[in-house]
């Protein structure tokens, strides 16, 4: 009796221990973990082709999780909210959701708790920039609620993708779809501000003669230039112009050392035909948007 009893004492702190414990692993780098069950098979390689198209043509790494709900002990013992459930998962390394260049920090992570009519999306640390929280959130009200209350999951997020991956490309309809509109008036004064700030910050670059004092202020003026590419004032083809004005000027534009413009559509070292590759080991800080249905 008393082997039995300590025998059934063993067997109820294991299953205690393994009920503290997120059990959800993705060892394999699968795009999409369909645990909810929302998804056709046919949605699901349509969804995966798709993923496959934006981590061939961009630097993001992208999976998708579905969960019936929150409040299922197996998977989430601690009742933690869908925020704090993904930074769980995305956190811990050896659960295998390390999603993203590890050195870029490229992942685009999406959980749907289909029960709870709740999503959130999170962004690595060097999406967050280039996919900033606002355009996430409008893309993602845009299609998830008249969507998901139907239970038309696949098209929603079909649509969402999409329009996040013609964002990364920096596809100038999409962009200004989702950008505030701001006046005529207005913009050609940030235009007019921005193209003479890069003329005169040129000259100004051109005129140090200290080399290491010039490359830092080359980059840091670079950086200030490029940022006005993710403001709704200015768009792509002017940020760029306008830093190539500001190289011009400061005499470094035959330099073999100047500056990427960071292209987006560069492919980023994926293995293209072949399928997808693993995950890199990328982090996240908590960039994204959540929202309900």
């Amino acid at each position: 009796m008393l082997i039995i009893g300590v025998s059934m004492s063993f067997c109820m702190n294991i299953i205690t221990f393994a009920e503290t414990k997120i059990s959800l692993t993705n060892n394999n780098s699968e795009r999409i973990t369909d645990l909810a069950n929302i998804f056709t098979p046919q949605e699901e390689n349509d969804l995966k082709n798709k993923i496959l198209e934006i981590e061939q043509n961009t630097q993001a790494q992208v999976a998708i999780l579905t969960i019936q709900t929150l409040h299922d002990k197996k998977i989430n013992p601690e009742n933690l909210d869908i925020f704090q459930f993904g930074i769980e998962l995305l956190s811990d390394k050896n659960l295998g959701w390390n999603i993203g260049d590890e050195k870029l920090d490229t992942g685009l992570f999406l959980i749907i708790a289909k029960a709870d009519h709740k999503y959130r999306f999170f962004t690595g640390y060097g999406l967050e920039g280039v996919l900033p929280d606002l355009q996430l959130k409008t893309i993602s009200e845009e299609y998830f609620p008249q969507y998901f209350k139907q239970e038309k999951y696949y098209t929603g997020i079909q649509h969402a993708l999409l329009d996040i991956h013609k964002y990364l490309e920096n596809d100038e309809e999409i962009i200004r779809k989702y950008t505030k509109p701001i006046s005529e008036e207005f913009s050609k004064i940030a235009i007019f501000l921005l193209i003479a700030f890069s003329f005169f910050a040129g000259l100004f670059v051109s005129a140090i003669d200290n080399i290491s004092k010039k490359k830092k202020f080359l980059l840091g003026i670079s950086t200030i230039i490029l940022i006005t590419i993710l403001t709704p004032y200015i768009f792509f083809d002017i940020g760029f112009f306008a830093l190539a004005l500001f190289l011009f000027a400061s005499g470094e534009t035959g330099n073999s050392g100047g500056f990427s413009s960071g292209n987006w559509s560069s492919g980023g070292g994926f293995s293209g035909d072949s399928g997808f590759s693993s995950f890199g080991g990328g982090s996240f800080g908590g960039g994204g948007f959540g929202g309900d249905w």
